[in-house]
């Protein structure tokens, strides 16, 4: 039976807040709407998540999603449901909280602290590296920027469920039935209310993969045996615009790692994924790939509207489709039977999935903190996946990935 429902609002949330899990066996469900059922979850692996793929949809529609599901968690006796939340509160944060409160049933208890990535909570207020998330990179997302640094403030402006703080330490006041916001500074401190929370029986708790972490230590998945990552070399497509993604890109540049970069005009074009200039791209960078430790796709590539407005959704379905189209038409072209080709951006990833028709995922491990290594089938073919969301990791993050994972092969 099913201990523990993740629900992530995309792919790469739920793969980053399902890897603490890997060691009990995690059952990930990718695509939107392909979600079990009570009787699934009944007969379902110990930890199951589930891909919402909420991010982009409006409020009202997330919380619709996320209600159906906390339900049918309720309904099929699943002891945990782990609402996993972006660490800089990007997203329906307020609407999908306050929907899983209402299909559960008592408080919602959110801790949105990542210590290990520099997100930290202190008095109400979330941090990004010391500085208040509003005022960090994410406050100038192009696609979806945070306006308020105070938890309460981001929980408010899309629900008005009551919401409360609670100082490092401290625990909620008893009774209380809306969302429950922990001060949460260090990793201690996220494992310590993880261990009070799963103390109470059946509870709806919310947060990134640092609580996902401290409940694998509370259920003792983080005693179980965990089989090492293989070795292969590393191709990255890098599809986020986030500006921490644009440096790892031009540091792998400057260090002299094999580069392709993908226009503007390029991921913008319904026609370019038909081209034969596509086919060549793709067979460029197998070719690379399959003799060089690390190489890179740089599709980060950005042009901000004159007025700050975001890209029109249809503009970027049709970037993720292409980006989607081109790291399959790699997985597919790649004849070695390892290596791991590095996706990033959430919407690539998920691109990639629905074009292979993947419907299940198997974790494989963590390669660093918030970098996961997952296995999917394409046409009968295991291919290994990294996956990890834009916004974070030092500048030297490509090279760091492949020293931990290429393996020695000549160069071409």
């Amino acid at each position: 039976m099913t201990e523990l429902l993740l629900i992530a609002d995309d792919l790469t949330g739920a793969l980053d807040g399902s890897v603490a899990f890997a060691a009990a066996g995690v059952e990930v469900y990718p695509l939107a709407g392909v979600f079990p059922n009570a009787d699934e979850l009944r007969l379902g692996a110990r930890i199951v998540a589930v891909n919402a793929a909420t991010r982009h949809l409006a409020p009202e529609a997330a919380a619709t999603t996320v209600f159906a599901l906390v339900r049918t968690a309720r309904e099929a006796g699943v002891r945990v449901v782990l609402k996993k939340t972006d660490s800089a509160l990007r997203g329906n944060v307020g609407a999908e909280l306050a929907a899983a409160r209402e299909a559960w049933g008592g408080a919602t208890h959110f801790v949105p602290a990542y210590p290990e990535l520099g997100r930290v909570t202190r008095e109400g207020v979330h941090y990004v590296d010391g500085v208040p998330v509003g005022e960090s990179p994410f406050g100038r997302d192009p696609f979806e920027p945070v306006r308020h640094s105070v938890v309460r403030d981001v929980i408010a402006s899309q629900t008005p469920v009551e919401t409360c703080s609670v100082a490092a330490g401290a625990e909620a006041p008893e009774a209380f039935e809306g969302i429950c916001v922990y001060d949460a500074a260090t990793q201690g401190e996220v494992d310590a209310i993880a261990s009070r929370l799963l103390a109470d029986g059946p509870v709806l708790i919310a947060g990134c993969a640092g609580l996902a972490a401290g409940v694998a230590r509370a259920l003792g998945v983080s005693e179980l045996p965990l089989a090492g990552l293989p070795q292969g070399n590393v191709a990255v497509v890098c599809g986020s615009v986030n500006p921490v993604s644009v440096v790892q890109c031009a540091y792998a540049r400057a260090a002299g790692v094999p580069e392709w970069t993908v226009s503007e005009e390029q991921k913008k074009d319904s026609r370019w994924a038909g081209s034969p200039e596509f086919s060549e791209f793709a067979h460029d960078v197998v070719a690379s790939w399959e003799t060089r430790p690390l190489s890179v796709v740089d599709a980060s590539a950005y042009t901000p509207a004159p007025d700050g407005a975001s890209p029109a959704p249809a503009v970027r379905d049709q970037v993720a489709a292409n980006l989607g189209a081109l790291s399959l038409a790699v997985a597919r072209a790649h004849t070695r039977a390892d290596g791991y080709l590095f996706v990033m951006g959430g919407d690539v990833l998920l691109a990639l999935v629905e074009a292979a028709r993947v419907r299940t995922l198997k974790i494989l491990g963590e390669v660093t903190t918030g970098v996961v290594a997952s296995e999917l089938v394409v046409d009968g073919v295991p291919v290994n996946v990294i996956s990890k969301s834009g916004g974070f990791g030092e500048p030297d993050l490509f090279l760091r990935v492949s020293e931990r994972l290429a393996a020695s092969f000549a160069a071409a």
